[in-house]
């Protein structure tokens, strides 16, 4: 355990300052087999903060219960507790820390906390070989969350609780990430989007080929999608704007396309019959290729690509009157 992480420390803190300081260590070998390792320990790391701070808020002696999924009403010298199952412990996933935090008026950082938790599905899920990159954002988006954690809620002082070095690492690379982004955004700013969809993706938009968001506009002067050339700063990678743009889209509208396949709505999203991109957003159009045109060649209307022939230049109803006068 790390020298200043003394008896004060409760259990779960020193857990957490562990794993942390493995995350970083993984981080800072350069080895790209240890990436996908740094990210799963610095997450670890931090819900084991927020456990921390989940044990220290639940009521005396009802054994930690915050930081447990399953709770059940016991007495307790005469006082009626939630408590923990005796045969089923399970802890609390990051949504549930979330929503016992805010019922307990406690406040944090939750959209890095989110960032962390996307860092750490996409290195599990979507890339076959997680790159040093996706690490790098890892640790910038953790950062201020331990800090806050430690330093807000438990009274602890991070320079104090972990190895040498550790938690200077973690500062510089928040520093220099926070300039690359910044540097990056700013190569936008001249933008005009032209739609509310592209403009709201630009917080989503990947390197397709590290997965780093520090991508930017190659030329900052440009203030036209249509000839927008980008790049990314991490890896030096050329990058297709419709491509990383159409993956942003998806990511900036996936709870709305969520919410539409479980209740039966119209999904936020759908492919464009011109340029076969995911890129035609319901009440914009296709925010990638602007020039496709779904106007029903019979009545005028503006139709969406579920409800329109593009062969026929019409909406389905007056394609489906057009065909039955037809064979009749």
């Amino acid at each position: 355990m790390s020298p200043g992480c003394n008896t004060k420390c409760k259990g779960l803190v020193k857990n957490a300052v562990l794993s942390i300081e493995l995350g970083v260590e993984d981080y800072q070998t350069g080895d790209d087999r240890r990436v996908l390792s740094a990210i799963r320990n610095l997450y670890a790391g931090v819900l084991l903060l927020c456990k921390q701070v989940l044990w220290n808020e639940s009521p005396p002696k009802s054994d930690g219960s915050l930081i447990y999924k399953d709770l059940v009403p016991r007495n307790i010298d005469g006082d009626r507790s939630m408590v923990p199952r005796k045969l089923k412990r399970n802890t609390v996933d990051r949504q549930q820390i979330e929503e016992r935090f805010k019922e307990l008026g406690l406040n944090l950082d939750w959209s890095k906390l989110a960032d962390l938790a996307r860092i750490r599905n996409d290195a599990e899920h979507l890339f076959m070989t997680v790159k040093p990159a996706i690490a790098k954002e890892a640790l910038a988006s953790a950062m201020p969350v331990i800090e806050q954690l430690l330093v807000d809620h438990l009274q602890e002082e991070p320079a104090h609780l972990f190895q040498d070095g550790v938690w200077k690492a973690l500062l510089k690379n928040k520093e220099v990430f926070d300039q690359q982004q910044a540097r990056c955004s700013e190569s936008f700013d001249k933008m005009d989007w032209g739609f509310d969809a592209l403009a709201d993706a630009l917080e989503e938009v990947r390197c397709s080929s590290c997965g780093s968001s520090l991508v930017r506009q190659i030329d900052p002067d440009n203030d036209s999608f249509e000839v927008m050339d980008l790049d990314c700063a991490e890896c030096g990678a050329a990058l297709d704007r419709e491509d990383v743009f159409e993956a942003a889209i998806a990511e900036a509208t996936a709870g709305e396309a969520y919410i539409a396949g479980t209740d039966g709505g119209e999904p936020p999203v759908t492919t464009c019959p011109e340029c076969s991109h995911e890129s035609w957003v319901l009440g914009e159009g296709c925010v990638l290729c602007p020039g496709a045109d779904l106007t029903c060649s019979m009545c005028g209307e503006i139709f969406s690509p579920d409800d329109f022939d593009y062969d026929a230049g019409m909406c389905s109803y007056h394609s489906h009157m057009m065909e039955k006068v037809m064979r009749e």
